[in-house]
C-alpha cells in the first residue's frame, strides 16, 4: 500500500505514527488536540484545504521515491480505555489485558480485528 499523503491533526502521536510507518509521508495537519476528552482546535477550511493542497502537490511530486508501506501479520491492536472499560471488550476472543485501562488483540486479520474493537466500543476508546 502506497501512503504519499495522510491527512489529519496532531494528537498523542497520529502525525508520528504515520511519518514511523512510512518516513517519507507528507502529513497535512488540519487540527490539533486540546487535550481535553478528545477535542480539537481545527484550522480555518481556507488554511486547512491550502496545507492539504501544498502536502498533496508535493506527495505527488515525489511519490516516486516513497516506499510502499507493508504490514505483516500477526497484527497486534493495543487500544487503552479514557473512562469506564466496557465489559463488551473483555467477550471479544482472544482479548488480553494488559492493566486496567489497557487492553490487547494479536490475530492474522487486521480489518475483522478493528471491526472486532469498533462494534464492542465504539467511541470509547483513546486509540
Amino acid at each position: 500500500m502506497r501512503r504519499p499523503l495522510a491527512s489529519g491533526y496532531r494528537r498523542s502521536g497520529g502525525e508520528k505514527g504515520s511519518l514511523a510507518l512510512s518516513p517519507d509521508t507528507r502529513c497535512a495537519v488540519v487540527k490539533e488536540s486540546s487535550g481535553y476528552r478528545n477535542t480539537a482546535v481545527c484550522y480555518p477550511a481556507c488554511e486547512a484545504q491550502e496545507e492539504i493542497y501544498r502536502q498533496a502537490r508535493d506527495a505527488v511530486k515525489h511519490a516516486a521515491e516513497i516506499a510502499p508501506v507493508t504490514l505483516q501479520a500477526p497484527y497486534t491492536l493495543r487500544f487503552t480505555f479514557r473512562g469506564q472499560v466496557r465489559p463488551e471488550i473483555k467477550a471479544l476472543p482472544g482479548i488480553a489485558a494488559i492493566d486496567d485501562k489497557t487492553y490487547e488483540l494479536k490475530g492474522g486479520d487486521l480489518h475483522k480485528m478493528w471491526e472486532l474493537v469498533n462494534d464492542a466500543c465504539c467511541n470509547w476508546l483513546d486509540v
